[in-house]
């Protein structure tokens, strides 16, 4: 935390590392980790054989094999601050000290000027 907020170094690591690493950790658990898109599959048309598959639930999730080996900065988001935000508990399992962004847009520029 301390070189990310005086020298402004970023921790990244791959898709592929932190998926792997949030199979063992909940703490990091995140199922939609590197997901695309995400569609109700109600809404979609499977056809198999030239046979349509009908009464589809949950979620059809697409993502690319390629993006293993993307680049992440793992972060926390709040995107409301106001006296009714709660944060998840599970938080603090990461740790006692936290970096808080409040310029969120320059913070991300800065990001993709120095990639």
């Amino acid at each position: 935390m301390e070189e990310f907020q005086s020298k402004g170094r970023l921790y990244m690591n791959t898709l592929r590392y932190f998926r792997l690493l949030e199979a063992k950790d909940k703490l990091r658990s995140d199922k939609s980790e590197g997901l695309g898109a995400s569609y109700p599959a109600r809404k979609m048309r499977v056809s198999v054989s030239g046979s349509e598959i009908t009464h589809l639930t949950g979620q059809v999730r697409i993502s690319d094999p390629e993006d293993e080996y993307i680049a992440i900065f793992s972060m926390y988001a709040l995107t409301d601050l106001n006296e009714d935000v709660i944060i998840d508990d599970r938080v603090l399992g990461f740790g006692d000290t936290a970096v808080v962004i409040l310029k969120s847009d320059e913070f991300m520029g800065r990001v993709r000027m120095e990639c």
